[in-house]
């Protein structure tokens, strides 16, 4: 049986490094675009070979599921359309026990993808946003709204903290901002719009927010919060250390116990930390479908045996379609703690694994 288990394993790895080289590499080139652009504006060869060596773990991120599914799918199309399934069975070997080395190399595979998404990528991802990040010493020069970063939870405000879904120029869409307080959960300001401007003469940066409401807590039970709306409402801010070079983390930079810190953190203060949460749960879901994809692709592989690469590249694009754009939904979804995106984000893995087990037992009993 192990002439079977490394018969099985060369042919699903052979599978699985080529469509992870090709996926990785037409992801890639997207990227190899706009890094031209960076040739062109003179930076130096060396730095964008640096940009691509640390965008390529990302990258990873999503093509090893990816290359798992469409190996498993070729794999085992190609034993179905040989007949070699239905030789295996009338030997007595159950389809699970044919799938047995297969099972256990997706779960060693999953196992280093999330290595990758937990520790590897972010640290990489990190090293992009730094190259790229401005000095705050240079606060003087420049707009002030360039301390602000989408997506990304801001604490150079100290005691506030502000998250913005997008921006233009100045202007900043959609914040979230916290003032977090020791003895009190913390105060949230909510808000379509703000505006910052910088007062040279007083060292500060003024917000102006416009259609919004704060939620804070009641001085008599802080438990409970009252909600106020505002058409305009203005915040100022002490402008950080000009000896500081602030480089915030955003929730992709963030490795898994840092991450996991800053979770625990935001909800011990009352921060809405559902984009962290989020960010967690999407690194451990698309791990965990390493196994999941393989499982769906054994009975979706047999059952499509004839052309299969055509059938198999063409069920795994569909598959990883659905698959991902729960992903997107979810990291949509991040600001809206009562929707609980945290949780979409495992829906697609759980659809899969109970109709992966379904098709499996139907296809073992045939």
């Amino acid at each position: 049986m192990k002439i079977l288990s490394r018969y099985i394993l060369k042919d699903f790895f052979t599978n699985f490094l080529s469509v992870l080289i090709i996926f990785t590499f037409a992801l890639l080139i997207g990227n190899l675009i706009e890094l031209t652009q960076l040739l062109i504006k003179g930076f130096r060869l060396s730095f964008v070979i640096k940009m691509i060596i640390n965008i390529i773990p990302y990258l990873l991120t999503y093509t090893i599921p990816l290359a798992c599914l469409v190996a498993s799918l070729f794999l085992f199309g190609k034993l179905s359309a040989n007949h070699e399934i239905t030789a295996m069975k009338s030997s007595g070997l159950s389809l699970f026990y044919v799938s047995k080395p297969l099972f256990m190399a997706a779960f060693l595979i999953g196992t280093f993808c999330f290595v990758v998404s937990s520790y590897i990528s972010p640290s990489c991802h990190y090293v992009i946003r730094k190259s790229k990040k401005i000095d705050i010493g240079e606060i003087g020069n420049i707009n002030p709204a360039q301390l602000i970063e989408k997506g990304v939870f801001i604490e150079a405000f100290h005691p506030y903290i502000i998250y913005c879904d997008d921006k233009t120029e100045n202007s900043l869409k959609n914040l979230m901002i916290f003032e977090v307080k020791n003895d009190a959960p913390a105060t949230a300001i909510f808000a379509k719009e703000g505006k910052m401007e910088y007062n040279d003469e007083e060292g500060t940066i003024k917000l102006e927010l416009k259609e919004g409401n704060i939620d804070a807590p009641n001085p008599e039970d802080p438990k409970k919060f009252f909600r106020l709306s505002f058409e305009n409402y203005h915040l100022e801010f002490d402008i950080p250390s000009r000896e500081d070079k602030y480089i915030p983390r955003s929730a992709n930079d963030m490795p898994l116990g840092k991450l996991t810190r800053k979770i625990n953190e935001y909800e011990k203060n009352g921060v809405n930390n559902t984009p962290l949460k989020v960010e967690l749960s999407t690194r451990i879901a698309t791990s965990f479908s390493c196994v999941i994809f393989t499982l769906i692709a054994i009975p979706l592989g047999i059952k499509a045996h004839r052309s299969e690469k055509t059938i198999g590249i063409a069920l795994g694009i569909c598959l990883a379609l659905c698959y991902y754009a729960f992903i997107i939904l979810a990291k949509a979804l991040d600001k809206e703690a009562h929707l609980y995106p945290e949780y979409i984000a495992w829906l697609p893995n759980i659809t899969l694994l109970i109709t992966g087990i379904v098709l499996f037992y139907r296809m073992n009993r045939r």
